[in-house]
């Protein structure tokens, strides 16, 4: 039930008991209350009835462009619309001025901007179905040596998304310049999957930088492909959350389709996110 304020002046004792019976009186003659329009347009018409000499104003929420609606009694002041707008005109001072009146709703700025927020949103909609980004993640040893590889390309105008999973053959990483041609390869088809695309991911930069020196060590350009983490967006716009590892913060969003100990999965659960976070795509493509 909205909220309603009603305020008196100069008023009976009596009507100051019949309001503290449904309101509380917040200020000496400031009550307010929840009660449904029923209920505060009878105490509405018992307050005009009973004011005596003195005055009164009502405000209580309603659907319109300010979120309010309000009503006087007695006062120097007049509730006037201009442009669907109920605005305040002290009557002595403005004698002679006329507005016109119009219904009750939203103005027609208010009206013409939704109009372009709506326009704007179709477009961007549109403009989406024809993006394609990359989703990647990357698993490592503690010594930080790849043992796999796996990208989601993400085609939004496409029903189905293509899937890249590289294993690396730990013990030969470790060898410093010797590189058997299967690294080499998956480096390289790897490297042909991405394209120009954007990248995402969760704690992206490290997965960047562990790739990049695998790249820089058999010859290859680093990446430059666009990169967006996912985690910075989620600490800036949720900084409410206790602990950003991977595995909570699915759960705070509601990601919970598919196993998080698949590894497997996981390129599918950060897809699942970046479409969970409020704005992140919008962001980012």
């Amino acid at each position: 039930m909205p909220m309603t304020v009603i305020t008196i002046s100069n008023s009976t004792n009596s009507l100051r008991g019949d309001l503290s019976k449904w309101m509380q009186e917040i200020a000496t003659g400031v009550y307010i209350g929840n009660f449904n329009t029923k209920i505060r347009d009878r105490l509405w018409d018992r307050v005009k009835r009973d004011i005596g000499k003195g005055y009164a104003t009502l405000s209580y929420r309603v659907n319109n462009e300010i979120g309010y609606e309000f009503k006087t009694y007695r006062t120097n002041r007049e509730i006037i619309r201009y442009d669907g707008i109920p605005l305040v005109l002290i009557s002595n001072a403005c004698e002679n001025q006329k507005i016109d009146e119009v219904e009750f709703g939203f103005s027609n700025s208010y009206k013409n901007r939704k109009i372009k927020k709506i326009q704007k949103y179709k477009n961007n909609q549109k403009k989406l179905l024809r993006k394609k980004y990359i989703v990647l993640k990357v698993f490592h040893t503690d010594e930080s040596i790849i043992t796999q590889v796996m990208a989601l390309k993400v085609n939004l105008g496409d029903i189905e998304n293509e899937k890249l999973i590289l294993n690396f053959n730990v013990e030969q990483s470790k060898i410093e310049n010797e590189y058997s041609e299967g690294i080499l390869k998956s480096l390289s088809e790897f490297i042909t999957f991405i394209e120009d695309l954007p990248i995402i991911g969760y704690s992206l930069r490290s997965d960047i930088d562990l790739l990049n020196i695998e790249l820089v060590k058999v010859g290859r350009s680093k990446i430059t492909n666009n990169k967006y983490d996912i985690l910075r967006f989620v600490k800036k716009h949720n900084m409410f959350i206790n602990d950003y590892k991977f595995g909570n913060v699915i759960k705070e969003y509601g990601v919970e389709k598919k196993d998080y100990s698949e590894l497997t999965n996981h390129v599918d659960l950060i897809y699942e996110l970046a479409n969970k976070v409020n704005g992140f795509l919008e962001t980012v493509l």
